[in-house]
């Protein structure tokens, strides 16, 4: 097959390529679940000030801390489901990730310093392991150019490319951000805080297709099998602002200001056996943008009592703002808004639980059947539970409700091989963490 017509599935390809394999409601590119706090409030530690995991959520909070050192450690297992359901047919992934968090930190007096591990994007994997929307319309499109060759050729239809012989995708994608920072109390009311976030990205996939004809002949029609396989990486920065707010020992408010993390991705193609990597341009020397967005994270926290607190947060993600090579066109800003109530049921043992809807912005067309850019609700709760003055415990879970959707795929352009694509999924999130003050 001609290099000038495999060129013509680049587009298609270019969304594995472009893929951000994400498995928890948040934002298009940023991910906030980096602790077990974080998921027994279902999202909602915006303006919390118990624990160390508030250095990434609430930093300027971290100066109502105990004075002392503080190492937190969290786990989370995150068990995901997602279907492509095209052309009648159902293609299903099922994976587990495991996502940690470390947070530690030294307060004294009206100051605190803090360094953070977390996974501020990326985060997951999928293994379509009998193909997803993506190797099927690749494959659709060999056919469509396949046959239009033969039929160039003067073969006759009964020898055309008629079925999708294999196909499979595995694809993963992780970001790790480490932050350094520090909080001050300027008075009562107000304290601030600063920070400087370095991250590494790691993003790879792999795939198969291979298309045949049920009436093979020789030299004519052979098993066609196309190979994919690369890996990119990249390397940024982002600043982090905080303030935190006391108006009176029941009311707090946070804020935090991220700005954007500018990654520009290398890419080392390991396997393209039918060149149509190379056919267009795409390379080990080939650049590809795909930005972490700024964005602003804001939350309240009362305590009605001793025993009861509630909290709610909300994140907004100026995607708009982002270099995504032109992808960022098809979205809108997009946010979370969330509320969680908690109830201390004797002083070591406190329960929650909340609620967290996510609106990712993006346009039907433009979403990565690999990532599944779906908005979301998600419930769940858990709790904490202090052993002595220096050991506490987190535990939390929660279920994400994706919201299915669906777009109509058109291969060729010309409106003469069209058909619908429905998408859905489901994420289970359980964690544990613990933390110890020294």
């Amino acid at each position: 097959m001609e290099n000038r017509n495999i060129a013509k599935i680049v587009v298609i390809v270019m969304s594995i390529l472009c893929a951000a394999i994400q498995t928890w409601a948040s934002g298009i590119e940023n991910k906030v679940s980096w602790s077990a706090e974080f998921v027994r409030t279902v999202g909602n530690r915006n303006a919390a000030t118990d624990s160390a995991d508030i250095a990434a959520y609430n930093p300027a909070g971290l100066v109502k801390l105990e004075d002392g050192a503080y190492l937190n450690v969290s786990t989370q297992v995150m068990y995901t489901e997602s279907e492509n359901e095209v052309n009648g047919i159902s293609f299903d992934s099922e994976t587990t990730s495991l996502v940690p968090g470390v947070f530690s930190v030294y307060k004294n007096g009206a100051w605190a310093g803090f360094l953070t591990l977390t996974i501020p994007g990326g985060g997951g994997n999928v293994d379509f392991d009998e193909g997803n929307g993506t190797t099927y319309e690749i494959g659709r499109q060999l056919m469509f150019l396949a046959n239009s060759k033969l039929s160039a050729e003067s073969v006759p239809r009964s020898y055309f490319y008629d079925g999708i012989s294999s196909q499979s995708l595995e694809a993963e994608h992780f970001v790790v951000g480490v932050t350094l920072g520090g909080s001050y109390q300027l008075n009562d009311i107000l304290a601030i805080a600063m920070g400087m976030q370095y991250v590494t990205a790691n993003k790879n996939a792999k795939g198969k297709i291979a298309i045949d004809a049920s009436n093979a002949l020789t030299g004519v029609n052979g098993d066609l099998q196309g190979r994919i396989e690369y890996e990119q990486t990249a390397q940024g920065y982002a600043g982090v602002i905080g303030i935190c707010l006391f108006p009176n020992e029941n009311l707090t408010i946070g804020a935090r200001y991220e700005t954007i993390t500018k990654l520009r991705y290398d890419t080392d193609v390991k396997d393209d056996n039918l060149g149509i990597l190379a056919a267009s341009g795409i390379t080990n020397t080939t650049k590809v943008d795909r930005d972490l967005p700024a964005y602003i994270a804001l939350g309240t926290s009362y305590s009605f009592t001793s025993t009861v607190r509630v909290e709610a947060s909300f994140n907004y993600y100026f995607n708009e703002n982002a270099d995504w090579d032109g992808l960022e066109n098809s979205a809108d800003n997009g946010f979370d808004a969330g509320f969680m109530l908690e109830y201390s049921l004797t002083t070591s043992l406190k329960v929650s639980a909340g609620y967290l809807y996510t609106n990712t912005a993006i346009d039907s067309e433009a979403i990565s059947r690999e990532a599944l850019q779906l908005n979301a609700n998600s419930v769940g709760g858990g709790f904490q539970y202090q052993f002595g003055e220096n050991l506490t415990t987190n535990v939390g879970f929660y279920y994400s409700f994706y919201h299915e959707t669906s777009r109509t795929t058109d291969i060729g352009g010309l409106g003469l091989d069209t058909y619908r694509e429905n998408y859905d999924k489901a994420l289970t999130n359980v964690a544990v963490g613990i933390q110890y003050k020294f």
